[in-house]
């Protein structure tokens, strides 16, 4: 099962609700930053926007379903999950591009996963990524974002690369302001998984090293506001469904559901979050069912250059 980490599988650990459309995490909606100030976007073009960022992260989150598996493992299994992770990244300018202003990113992030059972060592990892990206930006709230991402997945106790893929993709977003404490973002993304994982040994037939690719297209919606001091409340759910083509997955498709909530704050340098989001994925191959409910925090420091 594909859903298990094992040595030859994807671990599907995940810390903070799925991004709408390739925004940072501590972003709001395409540009919104949440910060002490409220909610913000840029709506004209800087001459002097290059800019770098670099921190570290701690999340510690209770998850119900570690292994993102079904049956009666999934109902045996619960652990509680500390990620650890460093970021950095930087703005390449502004630029005038088809009446919209285009600002051009790229960012790296490493992180550690750790399961708190000791029995689940198995299935802790490491992971790096890479993306290259672009954000065209109009003063109608649109914004168009084609980016590249590279990831892999290092298992922390086999010291082996179980997992790696090239991920280009493109999403189109749309903001709406409510007032001036409140907005709603809409996303749709599409994008093609190149991955690599584990073809053990070719032993197996059907099991091939990119049976994970997939097509992966989703829409999301997403509801901002400003609470009070600063604390800004987001409401979510994303709707994707991917389709895999390599394999023994051939033919396959999940249709996967997640809403959540979370709230956030920044002080200076300091970031923090607390959420909490469902997930429920169903396949055309029952044994990749799963559902998890995810509820923690995370605390992040970043220097802005």
């Amino acid at each position: 099962m594909e859903g298990v980490a094992t040595r030859s599988s994807l671990p599907s650990v995940r810390a903070l609700p799925p991004s709408l459309g390739g925004g940072r995490d501590d972003e709001g909606a395409d540009g919104r930053v949440t910060s002490d100030t409220g909610l913000q976007r840029v709506v004209n073009k800087r001459e002097n926007a290059f800019a770098a960022e670099a921190g570290t992260s701690f999340t510690y989150q209770y998850r119900s379903n570690p292994l993102s598996t079904n049956g009666l493992l999934a109902r045996a299994i619960k652990s509680g999950v500390a990620e650890v992770g460093g970021f950095a990244s930087a703005s390449l300018g502004n630029y005038e591009v088809l009446n919209g202003v285009y600002t051009p990113r790229i960012g790296y992030n490493v992180s550690s996963v750790m399961l708190s059972k000791k029995a689940l060592d198995f299935a802790d990892y490491m992971t790096n990524r890479i993306a290259i990206a672009g954000d065209l930006k109009y003063e109608s709230g649109w914004s168009i974002t084609p980016s590249l991402e590279y990831s892999n997945i290092i298992s922390s106790k086999f010291k082996t690369e179980d997992y790696k893929e090239w991920y280009p993709n493109l999403s189109v977003s749309k903001i709406w302001g409510i007032n001036e404490n409140s907005l709603v973002r809409a996303a749709a993304t599409t994008g093609y998984h190149f991955s690599s994982v584990d073809s053990l040994g070719g032993v197996v037939p059907g099991v091939t090293a990119d049976r994970l690719d997939n097509w992966t297209n989703s829409v999301g919606l997403a509801y901002y506001r400003n609470l009070f001091f600063g604390v800004v409340w987001q409401a979510y759910g994303e709707l994707s469904n991917r389709s895999y083509y390599q394999g023994q997955n051939d033919g396959r498709t999940d249709l996967m559901k997640t809403v959540g909530s979370s709230l956030n704050y920044n002080w200076k340098f300091l970031r923090f979050s607390t959420f909490l989001n469902f997930t429920n994925r169903k396949s055309s191959d029952y044994l990749n069912d799963y559902k998890n409910l995810d509820a923690g925090a995370t605390v992040s420091a970043a220097i802005s250059f």
